[in-house]
């Protein structure tokens, strides 16, 4: 992980080229790609919502109260490794089941970016997914773009929103079974005045 400065470059994929030398001493060819054909991407961090498994729980969409293993799922989808993801399933229905994040009754997110990875070796299943917003679970606002196809961190297009959420859900219409190896959701987080 590489840290900049804010302003010295602009978020995205990164084009590089690296000039070395062979073990004799003698110039080897500049190189502009990875070994394995992956890229690499600049993020901006500085709104990262950080500690998203300390303040938010997942609702089951089987019996639409916390998951029994709400914090193993929030575990694994923040914890920066892809091998560790969410599996879900409504009603035995792979197709149409969500992510649901319940950021609590006094918290309000507003996402500027969202970035999603998919699960290893499952690109597939999280092409379609968006994000959505709701503060009631009744009426939901689409907050991003579909993710794509695949392997990659992804950072899908927002839809302009200037509110404020207590959910958020990922949902997908294709049979996905949940599986998003890690979530970061960019914005801020603000706390509403209790009486």
């Amino acid at each position: 992980e590489a840290v900049i400065r804010p302003g010295q470059a602009k978020a995205g994929p990164v084009v590089f080229s690296i000039d070395y030398r062979r073990q004799t001493g003698t110039p080897a060819d500049t190189t502009y790609t990875t070994t394995d054909g992956s890229r690499l991407i600049l993020v901006d961090e500085s709104n990262l919502i950080r500690n998203v498994p300390q303040i938010a729980k997942i609702i089951d969409p089987n019996t639409d109260s916390l998951a029994t293993n709400s914090q193993r799922l929030l575990d694994a989808l923040f914890d920066n490794d892809p091998r560790t993801y969410a599996e879900l399933a409504v009603n035995d229905n792979e197709a149409e089941c969500y992510l649901l994040f319940d950021f609590g009754a006094a918290k309000r997110v507003r996402l500027t970016a969202v970035e999603l990875l998919a699960r290893p070796k499952y690109r597939d299943r999280l092409a379609g997914a968006i994000v959505q917003g709701s503060n009631n679970r009744e009426m939901w606002t689409t907050l991003t773009e579909a993710a794509g196809n695949t392997e990659d961190w992804q950072n899908p297009k927002m839809k302009p929103s200037a509110d404020a959420y207590r959910y958020l859900r990922i949902l997908n219409r294709n049979d996905w079974f949940c599986n998003v190896s890690e979530v970061r959701f960019h914005g801020g987080l603000k706390r509403l005045k209790t009486m």
